[in-house]
């Protein structure tokens, strides 16, 4: 199965290094650590990604994901302006495509291929 995603900001504000893959260009902020343990960040509708190269803290909204079986509907997906192409592993019923839609924004459409 392979991932891909469409979110806001595609690229960094600060230093414009665009992201494309997860772990090369951005990683995940998962926490924080305070008075030396580490705490769950919880965030609603966002959450925050370093830039790999400035190492700017970012928001990132999710727009939308595409969970597919075929490499060819994933790089299909990746030349229409999704992101983070990744090969996952899925068992049980995550072993059909899905499209998920996370957000909204007004005056944005989502553009999306037939499955």
């Amino acid at each position: 199965m392979f991932r891909v995603e469409k979110f806001l900001p595609n690229e960094c504000p600060k230093c414009r290094h665009h992201f494309l893959k997860e772990g090369e260009d951005y990683v995940r902020l998962f926490g924080d650590i305070i008075d030396g343990r580490k705490i769950l960040r919880e965030t609603t509708g966002y959450d925050i990604i370093i830039c790999d190269k400035c190492k700017n803290c970012t928001a990132r909204v999710m727009i939308e994901a595409y969970h597919v079986s075929d490499r060819t509907k994933a790089e299909a997906l990746f030349r229409e302006g999704f992101i983070n192409l990744q090969p996952v592993e899925s068992f049980g019923s995550h072993i059909e495509d899905a499209h998920e839609i996370f957000t909204e924004i007004p005056g944005l459409r989502v553009r999306s291929l037939k499955l």
